[in-house]
């Protein structure tokens, strides 16, 4: 499997413009603009099948637009918030007002990344074998 990681500011990735004031409007709206033909061109050149992201959920996205336009899987594989509390994660881990410590701030966004990771190897099985029905049993007697 062939991954490709896009790095970028999270106030990209949905596509309502959330900026205030006209310029700032703008300049989102471009960001915006360029972001998805960035992914459009991706997509193609790449012959990608699969775009997982991890983006806000509960809003429509612009690499998930582009991805289903493209006739493209797509699936947000952000940890969601129960599967956080249940491993410990506070919502509030990034806020540097709340003191965690470096360490610990490291080892939640592990935590988050591992899951990522999975998310998109399990997508991967899933397409190479065309079945759901076997996850994750087989994949873990084969690792």
């Amino acid at each position: 499997m062939r991954v490709i990681i896009i790095g970028l500011n999270h106030q990209i990735q949905p596509q309502p413009i959330r900026s205030i004031g006209a310029e700032l409007q703008q300049v989102e709206g471009e960001q915006k603009q360029r972001f998805a033909e960035m992914m459009r061109e991706i997509i193609q050149q790449e012959q990608v099948d699969f775009v997982g992201e991890e983006g806000e959920r509960y809003v429509p996205l612009i690499a998930e637009g582009v991805a289903r336009q493209a006739g493209r899987q797509h699936k947000n594989v952000d940890m969601p918030l129960p599967e956080r509390h249940h491993r410990g994660i506070p919502d509030d881990y990034l806020d540097p007002n709340r003191g965690y410590s470096p360490q610990l701030i490291d080892n939640w966004n592990g935590m988050r990344e591992d899951h990522m990771v999975e998310g998109v190897h399990r997508r991967s099985w899933q397409q190479r074998h065309n079945s759901r029905s076997l996850w994750p049993r087989a994949y873990a007697a084969r690792g």
